[in-house]
């Protein structure tokens, strides 16, 4: 007769979405913090943007527990990709960094690739723009878009400032 070893049931371990709810301000956890930032190699704006908080409440939080954070040449080798908003136009861009250096494309392109028009007229350095009909930045809905050539684009404008004065 074999013996058979008695085994414990699996211990169960909080995820790290319930340890989040479970927070009232999760970007103040230690464990949150030391899950996101070393094991997810997740940089302090990612964190920030996943925890609903500002990048300097991850700083100050990862420096009060004494959590090594990585200096801006190491972060900057890691292959990262994201989307964000461009604060000072409302436009929302996709980018990437790599060890080549970053690179970047604004949504809005990519939408009237996706409908039909040329790359190349699209990245064409300039001499076509993508044009919002409605003049709001971050509608990139495939009816509020128009590609235009860039006199064409820059007489829209002109026109349509003029008619509201």
């Amino acid at each position: 007769m074999s013996a058979v070893a008695e085994t414990s049931p699996p211990v169960e371990r909080e995820t790290l979405q319930e340890k989040i709810e479970r927070s009232e301000k999760p970007y103040q956890n230690r464990e949150i913090l030391e899950i996101l930032y070393l094991e997810e190699e997740m940089s302090q704006q990612e964190i920030a943007n996943y925890l609903g908080c500002s990048q300097s409440s991850v700083s100050n939080w990862l420096a009060r527990h004494d959590i090594d954070t990585r200096d801006r040449s190491e972060a900057a080798k890691k292959n990262h990709v994201g989307l964000s908003t461009r604060g000072d136009t409302g436009y929302v861009r996709c980018y990437s960094n790599d060890p080549d250096g970053s690179h970047e494309v604004y949504l809005h392109q990519l939408q009237v690739i996706h409908d039909g028009e040329d790359p190349h007229k699209v990245f064409s350095s300039g001499e076509y723009q993508v044009h919002h009909k409605n003049g709001i930045p971050f509608d990139n809905r495939s009816e509020n878009l128009e590609l235009m050539s860039a006199s064409d684009h820059t007489k829209h404008h002109h026109e349509q400032r003029k008619s509201t004065h």
